[in-house]
């Protein structure tokens, strides 16, 4: 079974207005949005926090504007994906009326500017039709491609790109501690231990271990054992 995780941001606060309850959150990695151009998600220092006292990976996400300064954007999205343990990944889905040419050029600029603050590769966030129209066709073979596909079985894939690393496979997804319950659902295209080996995460109790292989109450014992989450 692939690892599974959701995508929240402050939009996620549901009807309610609540912040996420994360000690009731249940997955095994979570996106979350950092920033939204330059400007700071209000909800990102609740989420991020919540996410490392529940053990829950986390990658550090951007939504890139073509119309902001490129560089400041890169180097922004560079300082938060330090201590990400899942990386950077940065959301190309507007386009702001550009011509592709002239968005290629830009998101290279933002690209290369990331490359220099980064030892990891840009976790990039697109949707079949945009990323094939807007993006860099080395992109392919240089970043890892998180693809936006809600409607298909299987994931239909920018033309520069032959494989994904995450897919968002739901926009109408809810889950206990988000009261949004049209939460943007995916998948990493392989199993929580995968997942942890790809990206040398320490070892931690499994969140979803209790619904995948339910215990007996004699076997659990008094406590959750394992590591504290880093």
């Amino acid at each position: 079974m692939n690892a599974q995780g959701f995508y929240i941001s402050s939009q996620n606060r549901g009807p309610t207005g609540r912040l996420a309850d994360w000690s009731r959150v249940k997955v095994d990695y979570v996106h979350i949005r950092v920033l939204d151009g330059l400007q700071p998600d209000p909800d990102a220092a609740h989420n991020i926090s919540g996410a490392r006292e529940a053990g829950i990976p986390w990658s550090a996400v951007q939504s890139f504007y073509p119309w902001l300064d490129v560089g400041k954007q890169a180097w922004a999205l560079a300082d938060y994906a330090l201590d990400a343990p899942l990386g950077g990944a940065a959301d190309f889905e507007v386009s702001g009326g550009l011509s592709p040419w002239r968005y290629m050029l830009l998101a290279e600029d933002y690209c290369s500017v990331f490359g220099e603050a980064s030892t990891r590769p840009l976790l990039v966030y697109t949707s079949a039709w945009l990323g094939t129209a807007y993006l860099p066709t080395g992109w392919g073979t240089t970043q890892l491609l998180w693809i936006a596909n809600p409607d298909s079985n299987s994931p239909h894939l920018p033309l520069q790109w032959t494989a994904w690393r995450f897919w968002q496979d739901d926009w109408n997804w809810s889950t206990p501690g988000v009261s949004d319950p049209t939460i943007c659902h995916d998948q990493f295209n392989g199993a929580p231990a995968d997942l942890a080996a790809l990206y040398h995460l320490a070892p931690q109790t499994d969140p979803l271990k209790e619904w995948r292989a339910p215990l007996p109450g004699w076997a659990r014992g008094g406590g959750e054992g394992g590591p504290e989450p880093p």
